[in-house]
């Protein structure tokens, strides 16, 4: 269990494939079965749990063979056996209070935005369509919609929230992005203001907006 984290299982193709290494002078087949990427959802100590597993462990019988297959190639038993992995503590700092934006929600890696319009001339009543898109690597899926000060001629629409998000063991990486349905109820000429995105850069250790 991750309790405290957002996990995504991360799918990669030598999963399950077999490797071999020595352990205190015994040769063991090695592979990787799980690998998942976490963003922790709160600060302090975070314990990951041990995974457990019910497994079958052929030992060799010692007993007095049973036929003479045994007697020629050895007996053998079959035991189950349950192994769990070590119990792992991470602690989370928490994010810096000074320097921090007034409009950061938590956005935290490293990011890029932009915006575009499908057309800046029309009728008044006539639809445009408005897009922002977020960019970068980090929690990219906890990027919230933007706040956006329309002119208040302006009917907006709730936006399509759309993701093109990856995860593998570099971490979360991605796209998404907000589409706004807009129709100008009057005419006359208007402007959209930027839209802003402040995030905490983990490279720099600092805030930056954009």
């Amino acid at each position: 269990d991750f309790t405290g984290f957002w996990a995504q299982d991360i799918e990669s193709a030598a999963q399950g494939r077999l490797e071999q290494t020595t352990y205190n002078g015994v040769a063991f087949n090695v592979a990787t079965i799980k690998q998942t990427a976490l963003i922790p959802q709160k600060t302090g100590k975070l314990e990951i749990d041990p995974l457990i597993m019910d497994v079958v462990v052929r030992l060799r019988d010692n007993n007095r063979p049973r036929s003479i297959f045994d007697q020629f190639f050895g007996g053998f038993k079959d035991v189950n056996y349950q192994i769990k992995s070590n119990k792992i503590t991470i602690e989370v700092s928490p994010l810096p209070s000074m320097g921090k934006p007034k409009d950061f929600t938590g956005a935290v890696g490293k990011f890029s935005i932009s915006s575009i319009i499908d057309k800046d001339s029309l009728e008044a009543n006539e639809a445009i369509n408005f897009k922002v898109t977020y960019s970068g690597n980090g929690n990219i899926k906890f990027v919230q919609a933007p706040k956006i000060n329309f002119p208040p001629d302006f009917e907006v629409y709730d936006p399509d929230v759309s993701n093109n998000i990856k995860t593998n063991s570099s971490g979360v990486s991605g796209i998404r992005t907000f589409e706004y349905l807009i129709i100008p109820r009057n005419p006359g000429d208007f402007t959209i203001k930027p839209v802003t995105l402040s995030y905490f850069d983990v490279a720099k250790n600092s805030y930056a907006t954009l």
